[in-house]
């Protein structure tokens, strides 16, 4: 009974909103272009190389390679294979949803358990160090100094949620195609990447095809679910039920003490991630709005939600530790960052630093976006082949 309920619930969902685009056919267009624009001009360039990259990467066993590498540092901190040291790295540099994707990629190789596949994906889907630093601390706020906070609150809560959900599920065993081996040295490390890519056997042309189809698919479908929750936000927007929904989140903040003008910008940012930090920054009061906005930044919105959620559909990884990892995340970034920033005086909230925009444009240009995640990405994955190594050390002794 409860199924039918929960079916007939969406049918009339879907009417309703069949009904709206047809009521309002120019506001359905103008989001749907808004939202092919934004895929078009900045998702599918700068996240096409990662994605063809990373199926290229599992495909010659590089990823089975930096397993047996990781493994000192990834098991005993966060409970996951090696191999998810990769999808960390990826997933901190990179932004949504590359580390859903390469979850489930881990996944499909049984490189890893259904439990550890729901812990990796629920701590490596985040918001870009570019994005944090560019489009939000400058292009948003107009204050630079403010993505260094943005970045400590929004990595570091995610990494300790990461290293708290070790204990998620921690109890079950699942017997891996790919155990790696006690003995973590390099010759070991190359020899299971040989064995790894002889039992994938598709030659280069082959593996290459492959990953530029399985690329594009996967992007063809984050670019539906953001033309769709464009359309979805408008048009809630235009009916007046985002009001409704941004009254509830005011009477929430007022609560606490906060300003209720900051209700729209979080029931924004509920649904879309972008929309809802730039509301934030263009309402008052100084400090606090920078709170709320490191609160959106955590929850990362229905519409990354879905992205993600499509990225995991072909396997059996669950979303529900990843959405109450979200909530926590939210909870205490804004949480963390309403202290930081309004009992320290770390920014200033009278005269922000305006950048110009040539500046600004040449920041967020696809050339450098792309170089600077190369870089990050690099630096990262270093540093963590130096934390398995001394982990290795220390285990030995």
């Amino acid at each position: 009974m409860s199924s039918t309920w929960v079916l007939w619930f969406w049918i009339l969902n879907v009417l309703i909103l069949t009904g709206t685009m047809i009521i309002y056919p120019q506001e359905v267009f103008t989001a749907a272009v808004g939202g092919l624009n934004t895929w078009l001009t900045i998702v599918f360039p700068a996240l096409l190389p990662f994605f063809v990259m990373s199926e290229l990467m599992v495909g010659l066993g590089f990823v089975h390679f930096l397993g047996v590498l990781l493994e000192p540092l990834m098991r005993p901190v966060f409970n996951l294979p090696g191999s998810g040291g990769f999808v960390v790295a990826m997933g901190y540099t990179s932004g949504f949803p590359v580390g859903a994707m390469l979850t489930a990629r881990l996944r499909t190789a049984r490189l890893c358990t259904q439990a550890e596949g729901e812990r990796l994906v629920s701590f490596t889907n985040n918001a870009s160090p570019l994005f944090i630093f560019v489009a939000v601390a400058v292009g948003m706020f107009h204050q630079p100094a403010l993505g260094i906070w943005l970045a400590i609150v929004h990595y570091g809560i995610n990494l300790l949620l990461g290293i708290a959900l070790r204990f998620y599920r921690s109890r079950e065993i699942e017997v891996k195609q790919c155990q790696p081996s006690e003995n973590f040295s390099l010759q070991t490390a190359i020899k299971v990447m040989l064995e790894a890519r002889r039992a994938d056997g598709r030659a280069i042309g082959q593996l290459l095809g492959d990953a530029i189809r399985t690329a594009v698919n996967n992007l063809l479908a984050i670019g539906g679910f953001i033309i769709v929750f464009a359309v979805l936000i408008r048009l809630l927007a235009v009916i007046g039920l985002l009001h409704l929904f941004s009254q509830s989140f005011a009477w929430g903040l007022i609560q606490f003490g906060i300003p209720a003008e900051l209700g729209n910008a979080l029931a924004t940012g509920f649904f879309e991630m972008t929309l809802g930090t730039k509301l934030a920054s263009e309402t008052p009061p100084p400090l606090v709005n920078a709170a709320i906005a490191g609160a959106i930044l955590g929850w990362s919105g229905l519409a990354i939600h879905a992205q993600i959620a499509a990225m995991i559909s072909h396997t059996d990884i669950r979303l529900r530790a990843f959405v109450l990892t979200r909530l926590l995340h939210a909870f205490f970034s804004g949480l963390l960052l309403y202290f930081i920033l309004n009992h320290w005086s770390v920014l200033n909230p009278i005269t922000p630093v305006l950048a110009p925009a040539s500046v600004t444009r040449g920041c967020i240009s696809l050339g450098g976006l792309l170089k600077w995640n190369l870089l990050l990405t690099t630096l990262v994955m270093g540093l963590m082949l130096v934390g398995a190594g001394a982990c290795r050390s220390l285990q030995k002794k």
